[in-house]
This record gives structure tokens, C-alpha cells and sequence, in this order.
């Protein structure tokens, strides 16, 4: 993936205008192609994560508890080169209707054709939008994630369960449904639930720790299993 967006960076200066090897022009390039990278890697997390949860079975008011280690992959809503559009839209207009107030204002004839002057606004703005950094936010929307995880149960009775949560962003939050093939006891089960959470990223600028606060119904197919209401932590190093 971070081959593709080093392509995407490449052919994004490649359009650049031939006389750009003036040194402020260069300068606007270079500022491009990092912050077109820097936009790209916010915007996915791939990487290990360990956590913990504790929880209470609703049957029988039993505590559960243990810890999680595994793989996680986060993507999360940050414009890139790939989806400027909607960020630029308003801008162009706004300075295109700038742009024409000026040319009236300095006894101009407003154009009664404003695509040309709308493409070369256009540019202007994508090259700047792209160009930033991406800002800091502790709340990142999230597009969607993927976690797989072994969790070992250091509660009562004990057990492992190896677990597949996948979710989608709804706001600032992101909602999941996960599945779970528990061991414990001698004894096989599946064990699917709902999961919520939340995934903080307050540290970084382009490489993103993730720390998901999550709460989690299980609900187990076999009837000697309880219902399960689960709260934890997943800790994800980003090394994407």
C-alpha cells in the first residue's frame, strides 16, 4: 500500500508545470509530495495491538476478565490526493466568485465563461489542500477496521478464544460485529456478539498509535454459556 502511494505522489508531480525547476516551484512540489504521503499513511493503521477487558456474565453475575494480543487494520476518513473533491467543491467556488469581483473591481469585464478560470483555481486549490499536513485529532472519524485477535481468559475457568471483529464508522464512533471460537474446558464453542468502540489517535502525525475503547455484547450458541457484557482496550502500533 505504501508502494501505491508513493505512485500516486510520483504521478501527481509529474503533472507539475515544465518550469517548475525555479526554487520556489520546487519547493511547492516537495511540500506536495509530503504531504500527500503524510494524508495517505494517517489515513490507514496496519499493525500489532495488545489489550485487556474485564466484564460481568449477565446469568449469572460472574466477573470475566483476561487480555488480547493479534493484528489490527484501521482506516480512517482523512482526505487524500484520492477523494479531494468534496474539500475543494466550496473553495473554487468561493474564489472563483473572488477572482471575478476583482477583475469588475479593477474596471474588468466579468467572463461570461468561467470554466478556464475554474480549472486553474481548481489546481491551485488541490495542490494547497493536498499539500498540508494532515491536522492532529485525538477523534478521527473512521472509515472501517478489521481486528483479529487471540484473547486469553485469566478469569475463573479460564479458556482462549480467537476472534474476528469487523467494523464500519457511524460518526466518531465505529460499530462491529464480531465472531469467536472459544476453547475452554475441553469444550468448542462459537460465540458471536456486538461490538462498539472507539479508537483515540493522539499521538503522531502520519505514523498513528491507535488506542480502541470498546464495549461488546457476547452471546454464545451453546445454552451453558452465559451472555457476556465485555468492556476493554486494544493498544495498535502503527506500522504500516
Amino acid at each position: 500500500m505504501l508502494a501505491t502511494t508513493m505512485a500516486l505522489t510520483v504521478a501527481a508531480m509529474a503533472i507539475a508545470p515544465a518550469h517548475a525547476d525555479t526554487s520556489a516551484e520546487a519547493t511547492a512540489v516537495g511540500d506536495f509530495a509530503i504531504g500527500s504521503v503524510q494524508r495517505v499513511r494517517r489515513a490507514f493503521v496496519i499493525g500489532p495491538h495488545v489489550g485487556g477487558f474485564g466484564g460481568i456474565a449477565v446469568d449469572g453475575g460472574d466477573a470475566l476478565h483476561g487480555v488480547t494480543f493479534g493484528l489490527a487494520l484501521y482506516a480512517f476518513k482523512i482526505t487524500t490526493v484520492l477523494d479531494l473533491r468534496e474539500l475543494v467543491v466550496e473553495t473554487v467556488r468561493q474564489r472563483v466568485r473572488e477572482r471575478v469581483a476583482d477583475i469588475v473591481a479593477a474596471g474588468g469585464t466579468a467572463p461570461t465563461d468561467l470554466s478556464e478560470l475554474a480549472r486553474e483555481v481548481a489546481a491551485e486549490v488541490k495542490a494547497e489542500i493536498a499539500g498540508r499536513p494532515p491536522p492532529r485529532r485525538t477523534l478521527e472519524r473512521p472509515r472501517f477496521g478489521a481486528v483479529l485477535e487471540g484473547a486469553i481468559r485469566t478469569s475463573p475457568g479460564g479458556g482462549f478464544q480467537t476472534r474476528l471483529v469487523i467494523s464500519k464508522g457511524v460518526g466518531r464512533a465505529s460499530i462491529g460485529v464480531a465472531l469467536a471460537v472459544q476453547r475452554a474446558s475441553g469444550d468448542t464453542d462459537v460465540v458471536p456478539g456486538l461490538e462498539a468502540s472507539l479508537r483515540l489517535t493522539p499521538l503522531g502525525q502520519a505514523w498513528t498509535p491507535v488506542a480502541e475503547l470498546y464495549l461488546r455484547g457476547d452471546v454464545a450458541i451453546a445454552d451453558r454459556l452465559p451472555i457476556a457484557l465485555i468492556g476493554g482496550v486494544r493498544a495498535t502500533l502503527d506500522l504500516f
